[in-house]
């Protein structure tokens, strides 16, 4: 089909368009309307549109497989309905081997298509004029596009080719001058020696492509798992030709229990585990498995990382089990000092600490161990006169020559006298 034919086209999609309107079933605000396509021996295409006020609701579903029928802009089942611009998104099932001739045509207001594994064939015209089509990705199978099977598809701005493609026709991407980037999975060599007829196809030629472009598709096979000291790799099938399709997984980076602390409480303690990359990636708690280890007395506890999968190895990282706290219940101002009180902690604690300092946020400040647990009070003399202080109060356990501290009380302030 020749551009000469565009003009044509044109004006018997406007008649089409009023033929049907007069005829469907609509109020002044609502209506509905269904039609069956016949696309090829085998293969139909069902389309319903439901309208309501300005708005318009619309299902078009293709089913069947083998070869779709060639068409002529006269003939084309769609576009000739006078309903192909409520058609916005094309899905040919799997099985279809062949787009046909014309057979998308004028889909004015058609945005997205995805096309099967199965196809071989592109038509001529098969999607000229779909103004507003922005991609096109072409299976692995595809070996020819035909003639002006994208022409005059002004939103297409790239598209994806794969390596077993060996002719695109006369005037394949005419008019496309949107077109950009050409995604294309062979290599230089096999671009160059593709038979790209150069009359009207300028777009084709102006474009950017982007050689050895893979597509990645189906299950990865696992050929090395990563670990503390190695990265490990994913073999993909690619979607656009023949060759596999190599994915890296980051080595493992770092590992810290989340929550890293918890207060005493006689109870068994298990937080869960952030795991990340070296790339700062998080991994997903299915790639690992986790057991703990002295969880449940005061001290320091262990999680074991056991990792599986994409993974392997294992790591140990450290939280914390701390004594209950306590709490200031008086503060008051002696010369050059203050006294202050707390709640008696003496379950499982050695004794407590007091800090003190002339800043809020507690820089530079000065702590004083009280070691008897049954103590509940403290005085804290030669400060500076008339100054004010802030204090607080927390308790410990000695464990192994090391203080395990319970969280700080809450700060109370002071004016010495």
């Amino acid at each position: 089909m020749t551009r000469s034919k565009k003009l044509l086209s044109l004006v018997l999609s406007l008649v089409m368009m009023i033929s049907v309107l007069t005829a469907l079933p609509f109020t002044a605000s609502a209506w509905a309307v269904s039609r069956t396509f016949d696309l090829g021996r085998t293969i139909t295409a069902e389309l319903n549109v439901t309208a309501e006020s300005d708005s318009a609701t619309t299902e078009f579903t293709i089913e069947g497989t083998g070869d779709m029928d060639n068409f002529e802009v006269d003939d084309t089942p769609i576009y000739n309905s006078g309903l192909a611009h409520y058609i916005t998104k094309v899905t040919v099932p799997e099985g279809v081997t062949t787009v046909g001739d014309c057979v998308f045509y004028g889909l004015n207001n058609l945005e997205s298509v995805s096309l099967p594994k199965s196809l071989r064939k592109i038509g001529d015209s098969a999607f000229q004029s779909c103004e507003k089509l922005k991609s096109i990705t072409v299976p692995y199978k595809v070996e020819s596009i035909g003639e002006f099977a994208f022409n005059y598809c002004e939103g297409l701005t790239s598209i994806v080719l794969p390596k077993r493609l060996t002719r695109i026709e006369t005037g394949a991407f005419y008019g496309c001058d949107n077109l950009k980037t050409i995604y294309y999975a062979g290599s230089k060599a096999d671009w160059e020696d593709m038979y790209k007829d150069d009359t009207d196809n300028d777009p084709l030629f102006n474009a950017t492509v982007v050689y050895n472009y893979h597509v990645r598709t189906g299950t990865p096979t696992l050929t090395k798992r990563a670990s503390f000291t190695q990265s490990g790799n994913l073999k993909y099938a690619c979607a656009l030709c023949d060759a596999n399709v190599n994915v890296q997984i980051p080595m493992l980076g770092s590992v810290y229990a989340k929550p890293n602390a918890y207060i005493y409480d006689g109870k068994y303690k298990k937080p869960g585990v952030v795991v990340k990359d070296v790339k700062g990636n998080v991994i997903p708690s299915k790639y690992y498995s986790l057991s703990y280890i002295q969880n449940r007395n005061i001290g320091t506890a262990y999680v074991k990382v056991t990792f599986k999968g994409n993974y392997e190895g294992t790591k140990t990282v450290s939280f914390f089990i701390v004594p209950r706290g306590t709490k200031i219940t008086k503060l008051s101002s002696v010369k050059k000092g203050f006294t202050v009180r707390w709640k008696k902690q003496a379950s499982n604690t050695n004794g407590y600490q007091i800090q003190y300092s002339l800043r809020s946020d507690f820089k530079g400040a000065k702590t004083v161990t009280v070691k008897n647990k049954k103590a509940t009070a403290k005085t804290v003399k030669n400060l500076q006169k008339g100054k004010v202080y802030y204090v607080r109060v927390r308790t410990y356990k000695q464990l192994s020559g090391k203080k395990m501290c319970s969280p700080w009380s809450t700060t109370w302030k002071v004016k010495t006298k």
